[in-house]
């Protein structure tokens, strides 16, 4: 059953930025997106989805149905209480296809019962791409 989460919600994670290659992010922006996945990582924590629905891309939103926010819901539950914001990786990566540039923020958040990390990809026009909780 949570694999049918990951492959819903990483659907355009996965098409979007799987063959792309890979780069660093500019240190001056790693704030700004430290901060925007802190925020969606809050809502997502507090199964506040249709906030989400507002910052991000078509894609994404067509992806992030009521079946597949009860999946979300499934995983967070047994975790307890949140904790703290632990550690936080950026990357960029860029498709050959489209040309078109990702970040990908990988954050790592403790729980009460356990720790789960969220894969959170973000077009330049700092729209949630993709989301993945693992």
């Amino acid at each position: 059953m949570k694999k049918h989460i990951y492959i819903l919600i990483s659907l355009v994670l996965i098409l979007g930025v799987s063959a792309c290659t890979k780069g660093s992010i500019p240190s001056e922006e790693k704030e700004t997106y430290k901060s925007l996945a802190e925020d969606i990582i809050q809502k997502v924590q507090s199964y506040d989805f249709e906030s989400l629905e507002d910052i991000s891309t078509d894609e994404l939103k067509k992806a992030l149905t009521e079946e597949t926010t009860n999946k979300i819901k499934e995983i967070l539950a047994p975790k307890g209480a949140f904790q703290s914001f632990d550690k936080a990786k950026f990357t960029t990566r860029k498709d050959p296809h489209t040309q078109l540039e990702y970040i990908l923020v990988q954050y790592k958040v403790k729980y009460e019962e356990d720790s789960v990390i969220y894969s959170l990809t973000f077009d330049k026009e700092k729209k949630l791409a993709g989301i993945f909780l693992k």
